[in-house]
């Protein structure tokens, strides 16, 4: 597929008049022009008209509509393909509508939706988000993208690098097995750690064999048991006979006799012992209350004589502490009194600012209704007019309906007089160089070389010999019959449309949708302006108007009340401090009368107790006195307890001794008894478990469980062993993959390498699998792209996309090139060179190059292409 012009009409900039690029050339065609000229809206409108249905309302086709006049976006497109030149014509958002017409013959070949379905048989042209169209796009800022998006041609890129290396089928056919393999492979194991993939059979397997492992550990363990359970049953029964044979237990009950007859006689003397030991310490106690009873006297004696003394300390300071409270309380009335003259004040101030505020608001108020009055007005006057522009176009009974029955008509009527002058004969006159005589009709002489058309019987004059009369005979007849009924029906619909000619009727549906996006426009202001309609707004004026229908109150200028208020205020606040000082002042002086007061208060309470428990101070010498004498006779009873007690002295620890050695005989002797009856508890569970095991068969269980798990473990060896086959066929595939992938490069490389060269002399490129750019060699160094600057990145990417353009069109698959200021970050050499690698590929490639840059593209060469308007013949 090529492109032959491009052409379009109320797209952006352009506007009403339009735009249009005519003959594109094979080849390099350059259109150079400056900044906002409208290259990039060529270049949206291009893709609208190739991806977009036109009744789709997309935001990237309500992007081309221009501001603020508006309109409904017109794309045609001349395209050359296998089957001839077709004109390609969409009109988006306002009486949409869609066009595909034959360019030599003018037959509509398709209309509405059926546009997008021949273009998808004819042109593999996708929506976008499916894949690319049959061109190569190359736009400012995406240079630099995936290469890869190329599939929407009917041979994808890797498919006719194959062909070209004539393995195409072994290529796909290592594809299919690999994949496939990789495939069974993962059904068993994990990609990543290769482990045993969960839910699988593989898994399951393994799960299975060790259960079974688990099953004949645990009947191992039961046989090993019931063994060893006999074995232990005949060491209880030669135990049992042993014990029953000997003396042992009359042995003990003998040696617990004799230690109970030592046990008696230690506790005797033990019992007086602790008599003398409890009178001793009777004494001791009664020493300890009179020496205690002693102390506690004198010191009560000396804390009451301190509380005496503090008693008087307090009294003198709470006196003290009196007279400074009086003070304080008369500082702080004074200042309570000048801080209410400060705040009355201040409110008068503030009465009188906020009537010279009311006065300016109300000011202000009424010069906001003003504004509202003329706000309102000039609404009124959109409003009219939305009016008036709804019924100019209520006045056009012309729809897209009716125009689409009209061009169905009119289509009709040609294509029936096409038919018809195709089987009309036709007079072609060639005149001699020197020939004098003319052939004339109506006595105007037929220019020479021209077809002139017979419709009736005609008479020709020959100069010099006589006339010649040519009658077509009934040719046509029936045509023409279908021709005048087709006039008729055509005659009479634009009558009905009150139209002279479709031409009138195409000009009138454009004002009408002119008229309704203009109705539109001033709906959306009106909208904005008034979202509650006028009729609100008026209300709401007539609100204002009432609210502010009241006199402005007389009132002093506004800023020297609120700087009488202001200074007002500081004062009252100034006189609020300072009564908030001479108060605090006063609040710890108060504070401190009532804690000293409370302080007395207590001081003298504990004063009085102190006085009553101790009695006159005079007595308190021969209390102290008598107090001293009780804590000698105590002292004297304690020596003479203490003396008997050393001669009741017992031999330590003889009855601790004599009830331990009671205590182990009787545990020995239980212990022996109980040996006994234990020995004959485990020889009747030995029993009980070696009938149970003989009963469940153990043996045989463990026979078959060994049975069942060496199967499984040959089960587990399959799948280890196809897993392990799956991995070396991989590992063999990819590697033939990889193989193949470096034969498939070479028509890349061989096509691109020209090209490359031409640009970077000497450099080799190396390709992913993708066959996009990952590394560039030159002198011996490989760069990976990445790390390459801007401006080679950006021409590896213009020449990779020609490389694979050029391939393609070796296999009849044409794939246009279109640059939008794609090579902005070259430099002056870097960018000669690559005009002339355009120039190399332009023998097989068609290429478009969009650009800013006049001066720079001006020794590209290539065929100048220029926007003309919209020739008024095309509309």
């Amino acid at each position: 597929m090529r492109l032959r012009a491009i052409r379009l009409r109320d797209v952006r900039q352009f506007g009403r008049a339009g735009g249009a690029i005519e003959g594109i050339a094979d080849g390099v065609n350059v259109l150079a022009a400056p900044n906002e000229f409208g290259k990039t809206t060529i270049f949206d409108a291009l893709r609208t008209a190739l991806f977009y249905k036109h009744s789709s309302r997309h935001r990237t086709i309500l992007s081309l509509v221009p501001e603020p006049e508006g309109g409904a976006p017109e794309i045609e497109l001349d395209l050359d393909t296998p089957a001839g030149v077709v004109r390609l014509h969409k009109r988006f958002i306002s009486t949409p509508g869609a066009w595909l017409v034959e360019r030599k013959s003018g037959v509509v070949l398709a209309r509405g939706d059926a546009v997008d379905d021949w273009l998808k048989g004819h042109l593999e042209v996708a929506t976008p988000d499916a894949s690319q169209p049959r061109l190569l796009w190359v736009n400012q800022g995406t240079s630099l993208d995936d290469l890869t998006k190329l599939d929407a041609a009917p041979v994808s890129i890797g498919e006719l690098v194959a062909r070209e290396v004539g393995d195409i089928a072994s290529g796909d056919r290592v594809r299919r097995v690999l994949d496939r393999a990789r495939t069974e492979r993962s059904k068993l194991v994990t990609e990543k750690t290769q482990n045993p993939r969960r839910g699988s059979e593989y898994e399951q397997a393994i799960e299975q064999l060790a259960a079974l492992d688990r099953r004949v550990e645990q009947l191992t363990a039961r046989v090993d048991a019931a063994e060893e359970a006999l074995d232990r049953l005949a060491r209880i029964d030669q135990q049992l006979a042993e014990t029953a044979a000997g003396d042992e237990e009359r042995r003990l009950e003998h040696q617990l006799e004799t230690a109970a007859a030592k046990l008696s006689t230690a506790q005797l003397a033990a019992e007086r012992h602790a008599i003398r030991t409890r009178e001793r310490d009777a004494a001791c106690a009664a020493l300890d209350r009179a020496a205690m009873q002693r102390d506690d006297l004198a010191r009560a004696q000396a804390s009451a004589a301190a509380k005496h003394r503090e008693l008087a300390r307090a009294r003198a300071e709470l006196d003290a502490a009196i007279r400074a409270k009086e003070t304080a309380d008369v500082a702080e009335t004074r200042a309570r009194h000048a801080r209410e003259g400060c705040q009355r004040a201040w409110q008068e101030a503030a009465a009188l600012a906020a009537r010279a505020r009311q006065a300016a608001v109300a000011r202000t108020a009424a010069a906001e209704v003003q504004k509202a009055r003329e706000r309102l007005a000039e609404l009124q006057k959109l409003d009219e007019e939305r009016r008036e522009k709804a019924r100019l176009r209520k006045a056009i009974p012309l729809d897209r309906q009716r125009l689409d029955t009209l061009e169905e008509l009119y289509d009709a009527w040609r294509q029936l007089r096409a038919r018809l002058l195709t089987r009309r004969p036709t007079v072609v006159v060639a005149y001699a160089a020197d020939a004098v005589a003319r052939v004339r009709h109506d006595g105007e002489p037929l220019a020479a070389d021209v077809a002139h058309s017979v419709e009736t019987a005609t008479r020709l004059d020959l100069d010099g010999i006589g006339s010649l009369v040519i009658d077509p005979g009934g040719a046509g007849a029936e045509l023409e019959a279908q021709i005048a009924d087709a006039s008729a029906e055509l005659s009479e619909a634009l009558r009905a449309a009150d139209v002279p000619d479709i031409a009138a009727a195409r000009e009138r549906l454009r004002e009408a949708d002119a008229l309704d996006y203009a109705v539109g426009a001033l709906e959306r202001r009106l909208k904005d302006a008034a979202p509650e309609g006028l009729n609100a707004l008026a209300d709401h004026l007539a609100d204002l108007e009432v609210a502010t229908a009241v006199e402005i109150p007389s009132a002093p200028d506004q800023n020297e009340a609120e700087a009488a208020e202001e200074a007002a205020r500081a004062a009252a606040t100034e006189a609020d401090r300072a009564w908030r000082e001479r108060l605090e002042a006063a609040g710890p002086a108060r504070e401190h009368v009532a804690t000293l007061k409370s302080e007395v208060q207590a001081l003298g309470d504990r004063a009085t107790e102190a006085q009553a428990q101790l009695g006159p101070e005079s007595a308190w010498r021969a209390a102290l006195a008598e107090a001293e004498t009780t804590v000698a006779t105590a002292r004297a009873a304690l020596d003479t307890a203490v003396a008997v007690l050393g001669e009741a002295a017992a031999e330590p620890g003889a009855v601790a001794s004599a009830e331990a050695e009671i205590q182990r005989l009787r545990q020995a002797l239980r212990n022996h008894r109980e040996r006994i009856e234990q020995l004959r508890i485990d020889r009747a569970h030995l029993s009980g478990e070696l009938h149970v095991a003989a009963a469940d068969g153990v043996g045989e269980r463990l026979a078959e469980a060994v049975a069942e798990r060496e199967q499984a473990a040959r089960r587990v060896a399959v799948f280890e062993e196809q897993e392990a086959a799956l991995g070396i066929l991989i590992d063999e595939l990819e590697a033939a993959a990889a193989a193949a992938r470096e034969r498939f490069a070479a028509p890349v490389l061989a096509t691109m390498t020209p090209l490359l060269h031409q640009v970077l002399p000497a450099a080799e490129i190396d390709l992913s699998d993708e066959f996009a750019p990952r590394a560039v060699r030159r002198r011996g160094r490989s760069d990976a792209v990445e790390r390459l600057s801007g401006g080679t990145r950006e021409q590896l990417a213009v020449l990779t996309r020609l490389g694979f353009a050029t391939l393609m069109a070796r296999h009849g698959e044409h794939l246009p090139v279109i640059l939008d200021d794609a090579l902005v970050f070259s430099d002056d050499e870097r960018i000669e060179r690559m005009f002339t690698a355009l120039t190399m590929a332009g023998d097989a490639v068609q290429v478009l190059v969009l650009t800013c840059r006049e001066r720079s593209f001006r020794t590209l060469g290539g065929h100048p292409l220029r926007v003309v308007p919209w020739p008024a013949s095309e509309g």
